[in-house]
C-alpha cells in the first residue's frame, strides 16, 4: 500500500516554478523585481471564502526555474521549498518527464533582490538518481535536505569471438537511469535497458544534506544521515528553522533525524500513528524548534465506497488522518518517546497538515461534512486548529493543499483552479482576512487559463511571498547552463 499522492514530475507536460510578490507587502516588489510578468488580480473575502466586493492591488510574478542568465531551465520544475525570508528557493527538476535526468536545483537571490544565482544541489559530477529528487530548505536558508535513489553498480557480460569478459556498465555522467541509450546494435539497447532496470530495482535511497553556510572556501559537501534498501524516491522532508531536526515520511513511520546522523550510525526518532496497519502520507511539516511534528497517516479503507468512508478521497482505497506529535528535547535525555494524538476531532478523513513556527496554529484539509460543525455538505475544505484553546473551526472552502506561514498569519493553497493567498487582516489569525489569486498574470503571459499548482505550493514566514509550480503554454526548449 502506497499513499504516494501526487507524482507531479512523472506527467507529460512542462512546468516551471514562480513566486508573486505584492508591492505594499514585500521588499522585493519595492526594490524592483526581475522578469515581472504583470499583475495579479486580488479579491477581498470573508473568513469562510465566500466573496464580497473585489479588490486589485499591484503584485508581481517571476519565474524562477532559470539559470543564473536567466535562461529557463529545460523540463519540469516542482515541489518548491522556500526558507523564511524568501531568499532562497529549492525545487525539484527533470529535463525530460518521467525519466529524467533528476535534479534539485536552488535559486537564491541577494538581500537587495538585484542579483541571483541558480546552482545544482544534485546531482554532482556524474553522479545520478533513478527518480525525482525531492528536497526541502531549513528556514534560516542553511540546509538542504533530500534523498537520492542511487543507482546499484551493475555488470554486463560482452562476447569475442575468442573470449568473454565481465565489464562494468556506467551511467552516463548526468543521465538518469531509464533514459534510452542511444547506440546503434539493437542488442546493446536492449542490453542498456535491462541495466538500467536492475540499478533501478537495487537502488539504495540515501538521505541527505548540505550545509550552504559552511564557512568561506569551503565546499558544500553532503552528508549521508542515512541508508535505507527501499530504493524509492521519498517526498519533501521537514525541517526545522537551523536544520538539526529533519523529518522524512518512511512507509509507516516518520524518522527525525539528527544533522549528527550517519549512514554507520544512524540518528532518529521513530514517530507512528498508533494504528495498526497505517502508513503515513507525504505531508508533513515542523515548528521551527523541531519539537512540535504533524503528519498524516491512514489505513486501508474498510468501507471502500461507502460515502462516509470515501468522503475525504472520492475513490481513494486509502483514508487518511492528521496527527500531532510532541518531540522529546535535545536536552532533556530522559524522555525518548514522542507523544502522538489525533489531531482531527474525528477519524473521519483530514491530511495535508501545516504548522506555524511557534507551534500554536495548524491548517489541515478534510472533504468529510461530519468532521466539524461548521463544515460544508460537500466539497473539500480547510480548517484551523488552535491548539492554545483546542479549537477548531473551517478557515475557507473549496481549497486544498494548503500551506501555513511560519507566523501564522497567512495561507497559501490551490482553490477553484488557481492558486491563492488568504492573509490575515488583523492581529487575530484569520477573524477577518483577504485572499488574494496570485498566479493571474503568469497564467495570462503563458496564454492559459488560470490553473492550480500541480505540487503543494509554499510560501515565505510573513506570508509576502508565494512561491508555486505552473504548467507553462509555451516549450522551454532552450538548454540551460548551470552558472555558480
Amino acid at each position: 500500500m502506497s499513499l504516494s499522492r501526487v507524482p507531479v514530475l512523472s506527467g507529460q507536460c512542462w512546468s516551471s516554478i514562480s513566486f508573486t510578490s505584492e508591492h505594499s507587502f514585500s521588499a522585493w516588489a519595492r526594490l524592483g523585481t526581475i522578469g515581472v510578468l504583470g499583475l495579479a488580480v486580488i479579491g477581498v473575502v470573508d473568513a469562510v471564502g465566500a466573496p464580497t466586493d473585489a479588490q486589485t492591488a499591484s503584485a508581481a510574478n517571476e519565474i524562477v526555474s532559470v539559470a543564473s542568465d536567466g535562461t529557463s531551465l529545460v523540463g519540469q520544475s516542482s515541489s518548491p521549498s522556500v526558507s523564511d525570508d524568501g531568499s532562497v528557493v529549492v525545487f525539484a527538476n527533470t529535463a525530460k518527464a518521467g525519466s529524467g535526468p533528476y535534479r534539485l536545483i536552488a535559486r537564491t537571490r541577494s538581500e537587495s533582490g538585484v542579483s541571483a544565482r541558480t546552482e545544482v544541489v544534485f546531482p554532482k559530477g556524474d553522479e545520478s538518481s533513478v527518480g525525482p529528487v525531492f528536497g526541502a530548505v531549513s528556514g534560516d536558508g542553511c540546509v538542504v535536505a533530500y534523498s537520492v535513489a542511487v543507482p546499484a553498480p551493475t555488470t554486463s557480460t560482452t562476447s569475442t569471438t575468442s573470449t568473454t569478459s565481465t565489464t562494468s556498465t556506467p551511467v552516463p555522467a548526468n543521465k538518469a537511469v531509464g533514459d534510452e541509450v542511444v547506440v546503434d546494435d539493437g542488442e546493446a539497447q536492449l542490453e542498456a535497458r535491462e541495466v538500467a532496470a536492475r540499478q533501478t530495482k537495487s537502488a539504495t535511497t540515501e538521505l541527505r544534506i548540505v550545509d550552504r553556510c559552511a564557512p568561506e572556501g569551503t565546499a558544500s559537501q553532503p552528508s549521508v544521515l542515512d541508508s535505507l534498501d527501499t530504493g524509492d524516491s521519498l517526498p519533501s522532508p521537514a525541517l526545522s528553522i537551523d536544520g538539526l531536526s529533519i523529518a522524512w515520511p518512511i512507509e509507516d513511520e516518520v524518522r527525525v533525524y539528527s544533522a549528527t546522523s550517519t549512514s554507520e550510525t544512524p540518528a532518529f526518532v521513530s514517530v507512528r500513528s498508533g494504528v495498526v496497519d497505517d502508513e503515513v502520507g507525504e505531508r508533513l511539516d515542523m515548528s521551527a524548534d523541531g519539537r512540535s511534528l504533524v503528519f498524516e497517516s491512514g489505513e486501508p479503507n474498510g468501507d471502500f465506497g461507502s460515502s462516509e468512508a470515501d468522503a475525504f478521497r472520492p475513490g481513494d482505497p486509502v483514508l487518511t488522518n492528521v496527527y500531532v506529535a510532541a518531540m522529546p528535547a535535545a536536552n532533556d535525555p530522559g524522555v525518548t518517546t514522542p507523544v502522538v494524538q489525533l489531531l482531527a476531532p474525528k477519524r473521519l478523513g483530514s491530511a495535508g497538515p501545516t504548522i506555524s513556527a511557534d507551534g500554536a496554529f495548524v491548517v489541515y484539509e478534510s472533504a468529510s461534512p461530519g468532521l466539524l460543525p461548521d463544515a460544508p455538505a460537500d466539497g473539500p475544505y480547510l480548517v484551523l486548529a488552535d491548539r492554545a484553546v483546542a479549537s477548531q473551526r473551517v478557515l475557507t472552502t473549496g481549497a486544498t493543499d494548503a500551506r501555513l506561514s511560519a507566523d501564522g498569519m497567512a495561507v497559501v493553497y490551490n482553490a477553484f483552479d488557481s492558486v491563492r493567498v488568504r492573509r490575515s487582516d488583523t492581529g487575530d489569525p484569520f477573524a477577518v482576512s483577504t485572499e488574494i489569486i496570485v498566479n493571474s498574470a503568469l497564467s495570462s503571459q503563458f496564454g492559459e487559463a488560470v490553473g492550480s499548482a500541480l505540487s503543494i505550493p509554499v510560501i515565505s514566514a510573513n506570508g509576502a511571498l508565494a512561491v508555486f509550480d505552473h504548467v507553462a503554454g509555451v516549450d522551454l526548449t532552450t538548454d540551460a547552463s548551470f552558472a555558480s
